[in-house]
Parts: C-alpha cells; structure tokens; sequence
C-alpha cells in the first residue's frame, strides 16, 4: 500500500471516527487537546488521536510548515538517500553565539537560525502592535538544544548494555564463561533473548539515540513533549506563533508537529541549498548525495571497530570482577562431565597505555577481520530481528570472506548493510500482508519502516567505556562537544 493511498483512507476513516466528531460537535470553538503522559490508556488514546488529526486544524495556517518527524520521517538526518545509517563531522559543528548556553549544530543550520532569529527581533521591533505584551514562548528566539554526539551517547549504552549482559542474563549462566570464546557466544544468545541494541550503526537509527545526533536539529525552550495541552497554550496560541511559523518557513526550517518547539533544517529548501553549497560543498552544484557523502559519514563502516573494542573491554571488566569460576570439565572421549576444576579467567591483551586498541597485540592475531566479519553478520541478523540458518550464514560468509580479500573491509560491511537492509524490507513487506490479511489495515509505523529503502573496569586495564577504539573513520575530533540523552 503506497503512502498516499495509506493517507486518503486514513483520511476517510479520520471523517467518520466518533472521537474526532465528538469533539467537534461537543467543541464547537476552539478544543484545547489534553493528552499527556498521566492519563489512562483510552483518554491518552484518543487525545492523541485528536491532536495528531485535528486539533491544529484550528489554527489559521492549520499545518502548513509543520511536519510529523514521529511518523513522516522518524530518520531525518540520519539515513542517506541509499538507506545506510550517517552521522555528522564533528569538524563541521558550529556554536551559536546568541545563545546563553554552549549549542552546536551544522554550520550552515547556525546560520540559518541565526538570520531567522534575527528577523523575528526586526519584525516584532517594528510592527509591535500586531501582537501580545505577554510574554512569548517562541520569541526573541533563543537555542536550548542542539548537536549531541552520536559517540558519547553509544559509550553510555554501552555501559548500560554491559550492566544488563552481567547483572542480568549471567547472572545464572556466569559458570558457562570460560574463554573470551564462550562470552561472545553467550552475547549472541543474549541477543536472541532481548534483542538489544549493539552495534554503532543501530543504535543511531534506533529510539536510544537523540535525533539531535544529525546535527541538523534546533530546539528552543518549550514545555513537556508529553504535555499536549501546553504545547498547544504555550506555543501554538502564542500571539507570535504565526511570525515563528513564517520565518521557519522563508529560512528553511521545518516545525516539528509534535515538539514545535523544536526546528530541523530543511535540507531541500533553496536557501538552505545556497549555504550548503558555500559551507559544505564549496561548488555551485547541489545533491541530497553529495552533501550527505561531504558532511557525512556511514556509521556501519564503524561498527566492526567498535565491536572489537566493546568486546575486549566488555571481557576484560568481566574478567577482572569474576576473575575465577568453578568449571565443569568434560571427558575428552565421551564428552561426558566428569568434575568440577578452579577456572582462572585470563584477562586479553588488546589495549595499549592510552586505552586504544593495540593493532599489535595477542588479541588482534588471534581474533582478525575474518573473525569479525562472521560475528558481525551473526550479530546484525540477530540485531534486526532477521532470521537466519547456519548453511544460509555461512553461504554469505563465504561472498563476504571473498570480497573482503579482494576489496577490503569496508566493501565487505558496505555489502553486508546493504544485505541486512534487503531482508529488512522483506520482513517489514512479509508483516505489512500479514497485518492487512488480518485487520485490514496497516500501522503507520510499518509503512513509515518500508520507506527506509532507500560495574567499573578493573583498575589495570585503564580502559572505560568513554576511550573511542583505534582506527575509527570519522575524524578524531567525533564526539568532543555535545552530549547524548533523547
């Protein structure tokens, strides 16, 4: 079902749902939408339902300028045009000098506020009797939020990750760990019981990563997301609500429907496309392609770095606090247990005074690319929810292990992301009929997802969840200004 058929019937369900007829024929003026995050599921339902549909049809300019980021684009800024999940060159964040507190965001968007910022301050100056002498909401505009980075915010996860893997799935399967080995096959497992979030790329595509990570996001104070109400008091009966909505629109900014406090540059908008082609590019020549390749990079060709890195720091800090285990040994011949054996876990060598990964060490020589390759594909599959056999695996293994030897790693993930977004879109197709077979509609959420196509370390180590693993694309500078949280 495309997208446009999906909104013409969603619109002639929308005209015949008691709820949204309720409130206008119970509401005749103007119904101030209540849902939040404290009321029951039912009310919450349909309040939601109403502000999403209905209640900015009340305003004079209903929903031009607005767009549903939650729905419409839920990776805006952090999928390229080919599908692969990108992050921002730190290198490229500038800050925004008006503002009291340190924001960041891609240079080319801190103009652009800037300018827009600007020009709310002259307009309001010289028509002041077009407004309200009570105090704004919107404007003087003023930054609260911007850029966070996409690397701190995953160093935490990371921490949160672990915290879950050993205090929570070991806690009764921590006999079973015996080599480096046997807690990377407990991790797979892990992944097939909870389908967590691991790799880099995931993670920001995923909930867990602000959308803030795509450097192309602003945020001026406002009230609770959850707080509809509010927002629509606060902000969309604000006397200067109407100049806000203007000014986003002529200096190419989109107002988020559901947070209007917060602006996304519209990369499609001429003047947004003018500074690109000045700030980014540097030629007169504009492409969705070409900005997201110059300002941009592909966050997967990251993963296998990382997974290395994580994994070591994750069996190193394991290591170091269950430093021993009471092991079952098997009789070599009948395999069967025959007694139980003082086991001393052996922390890798893999990391150098610094932190980073040693490229020559122990740990590297015994666990190469080749090994990667295989745990990566295993742990995307899984990641993504994609089931696969050990003969369909190892059949892609051994396309992988053949391009990597003639084209390098990041070929090898290039074809292993484009692989994984493949299956992806078939599962998400596979659901879609499945759905519609049976309810005779399909959720949002999945036609949104058909349109991706497109505890503390041990002392010795010195190594912690915030040391970036060598060898990462992306510039050493990834990561130095912002903050992560949703």
């Amino acid at each position: 079902m495309s997208t446009i058929t999906y909104n013409r019937k969603r619109q002639e369900r929308n005209a015949q749902d008691p709820v949204l007829k309720d409130r206008f024929k119970n509401y005749p003026g103007a119904y101030v939408p209540q849902g939040s995050n404290n009321i029951g599921s039912k009310d919450s339902f349909e309040e939601r339902l109403y502000y999403r549909e209905a209640a900015l049809q009340q305003l004079s300019g209903q929903e031009e300028g607005l767009k549903d980021f939650w729905i419409d684009s839920p990776w805006y800024g952090i999928v390229n045009p080919d599908g692969f999940v990108v992050y921002p060159s730190s290198t490229l964040m500038k800050q925004i000098t008006s503002s009291r507190e340190s924001v960041f965001a891609l240079n080319f968007v801190v103009d652009a506020f800037e300018e827009m910022a600007s020009y709310c301050e002259k307009y309001v100056s010289t028509a002041p009797n077009l407004f309200s002498r009570n105090a704004s909401a919107v404007v003087p505009l003023a930054a609260t939020r911007g850029w966070e980075s996409p690397r701190k915010a995953y160093a935490r996860h990371m921490e949160d990750l672990y915290d879950a893997f050993t205090n929570g799935y070991l806690e009764n399967r921590g006999s079973k760990i015996i080599y480096f080995e046997d807690f990377l096959e407990h991790m797979l497992s892990f992944l097939n019981f909870s389908t967590p979030i691991f790799t880099f790329s995931t993670f920001i595509r995923s909930k867990l990563a602000s959308r803030f990570v795509s450097g192309l996001t602003l945020e001026i104070k406002g009230p609770p997301y959850g707080d509809d109400a509010s927002k629509f008091q606060q902000i969309y009966a604000d006397s200067k609500f109407e100049l806000y909505r203007q000014a986003a629109q002529i200096h190419g900014f989109h107002i988020d429907k559901n947070i209007p406090s917060r602006l996304y540059a519209n990369i499609d908008h001429p003047r947004m496309k003018e500074k690109i082609k000045k700030d980014i590019l540097f030629v007169n020549e504009y492409s969705f392609d070409s900005f997201f390749k110059n300002a941009y990079y592909l966050a997967h060709r990251e993963d296998i770095e990382y997974l290395k890195f994580h994994m070591a720091l994750m069996y190193n800090t394991y290591a170091g606090n269950f430093p021993s285990v009471d092991a079952t040994i098997k009789n070599k011949k009948t395999g069967c247990p025959t007694k139980k054996k003082r086991h001393f876990r052996q922390m890798l060598d893999a990391f150098s005074a610094d932190g980073k990964l040693k490229k020559e060490s122990k740990y590297s020589e015994s666990y190469g690319d080749m090994f990667w390759i295989r745990f990566y594909y295993k742990m995307k599959m899984r990641e993504c929810a994609v089931p696969v056999t050990e003969k369909q695996c190892n059949k892609k293994l051994r396309t992988y292990y053949d391009m990597y030897r003639t084209r390098g790693m990041e070929a090898t993930t290039d074809a292993i992301i484009s692989d994984v977004l493949r299956e992806m879109a078939k599962r998400d197709q596979k659901n879609q009929f499945l759905e519609l077979k049976t309810t005779g509609r399909v959720t949002q959420s999945l036609l949104s997802s058909t349109k991706r196509q497109s505890p503390k370390p041990q002392a010795a180590s010195q190594v912690s969840y915030a040391t970036s693993p060598a060898g990462t694309t992306g510039g050493t500078t990834g990561g130095t200004m912002g903050g992560g949280g949703y």
